[in-house]
Parts: C-alpha cells; structure tokens; sequence
C-alpha cells in the first residue's frame, strides 16, 4: 500500500527531514544546542515505526511476543514524537525571545 510504502522513508528525506535538513530549518536551526537532539529524535520516530511495521511479515496475528513488540515500537515512536514536538516548541520560543 502507498502507507506502508511512506513508513519506509528515512528520516532525512521526508518532509520534515527536507526542511530539518535541506529547506528553512536547516537556516533555523543552525548553530542551535537542540540541533543534534532533534536529529536524533526524528530519526528514532522513523526507526520505531519502520521495526513495528517490519514486524508485521512475522505472523504477528497468532504471535502474542510479536503483537508486544509492534506495540512497543509504536509506543516508543509516539513518546518520541511528543518530545520532538515538545523540542519544536522550545526551539520556536528560544529563536523569537
């Protein structure tokens, strides 16, 4: 499906990846103490949900262990994207004081 097929894209070329790297953000966030965390971050948000969606080839329908794990990654991906959005807002705040 074209959703799986986005779960695939690395953190550096979607499109948050583009302006964190490529686009505005790299500008914004240039010499900025959170740069290296946000990076990190993304990337763990990216790394989570493509092992949960890996999972899902392992007959994860009659496997209890397999079922844990994909929630797991989902849940590690979700606690990582409130931090992102958490450092988003901090870096926003930082920049126009």
């Amino acid at each position: 499906s074209s959703e799986s097929q986005a779960t695939k894209i690395d953190d550096k070329h979607c499109r948050l990846g583009h302006w964190f790297y490529e686009g505005e953000g790299a500008k914004f966030m240039a010499n900025h103490p959170s740069q290296s965390k946000f990076s990190a971050v993304h990337a763990d948000i990216h790394n989570n949900i493509q092992q949960a969606i890996s999972l899902l080839d392992n007959s994860w329908e009659n496997s209890r262990s397999t079922q844990s794990e994909i929630l797991t990654s989902f849940k590690q991906a979700e606690h990582a994207s409130y931090e992102l959005m958490g450092l988003i807002d901090s870096i926003v705040k930082e920049k126009h004081n």
